[in-house]
Order: C-alpha cells, then structure tokens, then sequence
C-alpha cells in the first residue's frame, strides 16, 4: 500500500467504530474501496482493539488516510477482535464480487512508520482474499440501511 498520511486530521473518542459514513449519493469510487468494522481474528487473539492502539482509516468522501491513537475504549460499543478495515472491490461477474480484506490496525494488517515533517507511511502486512454475492456487498457499502435480512 505505502501510502503517506497526514495525523493532523483525527477523530475524537472513539474513532475506529465511528467510520465509513456516506453522505448523499453513493458514487462509484465509494462502491470500489472503503473502511468498515469487521472481526479480526489477530485482533481477537492479541485482545484489540485497546486503549493505546494505533490504527488508521480511510476517508471514503475526501479518499484520503487517516491515522490515530485509541484514546477510549468502550467494550461495549468496541468489542473484542472488530477493528477497522479496508475492503477493496478486485471485480465483480455475475452474482458474486471479489475484493481485498485489509485489518488497519497497526502491526495487524499494517505497519505505521513515522516519517519527516510529522507524516507516516503505511506499509501492508497482511491482506485477505474474500469472495460475497453482490446483494452483500451493495449491503456493506450502503452499511445495511433499508436492507432486510441482515437485521441483528
């Protein structure tokens, strides 16, 4: 990935769960890569996410990286081994879409490495391959508003 961030943009509290919102239309780059909370079974194995983590997000609207700091941590609204994620569509046939899985807490599924004049760099450690219908991809996109079906 190597992409460098700029920290000068953050989001308070509890920043890793409040992710990936869409304002108006849904446009076509917002349907090919955005950030989501998904279960990591890393996270869940190292007990994250927690207070302390570094993690970065992907601004779906301004299609820039972000990267922060845990600074509260509710387990309540945070449950153990979801942490943010960046789902890449690869391509999509027929029913089903292919893409890429990627945890964006560090040292999960990204290295953060600090850099000159207050930025970072953003290197991929790990990424998963994963394959879903497109009805469940629209559905995660759209983050599940007037979807039915997918009720808790």
């Amino acid at each position: 990935m190597n992409v460098i961030i700029s920290p000068k943009q953050s989001f308070p509290n509890d920043p890793a769960y409040t992710v990936g919102f869409f304002y108006g239309k849904i446009n076509k780059k917002a349907m090919e890569q955005f950030c989501r909370s998904a279960f990591c079974e890393k996270c869940w194995d190292a007990d994250r996410p927690k207070k302390g983590n570094f993690y970065v997000l992907y601004q779906g609207t301004q299609q820039q990286f972000v990267y922060g700091k845990i600074d509260y941590l509710s387990r309540r609204n945070s449950p153990r081994g979801f942490s943010p994620h960046l789902f890449r569509l690869l391509r999509a046939q027929n029913d089903e879409v292919e893409y890429t899985k990627v945890c964006l807490i560090h040292l999960c599924g990204i290295a953060i490495i600090p850099g000159e004049d207050d930025t970072f760099t953003v290197d991929l450690l790990r990424e998963e391959l994963g394959l879903m219908s497109v009805k469940d991809w629209n559905a995660l996109v759209l983050r599940f508003h007037g979807w039915t079906g997918y009720e808790l």
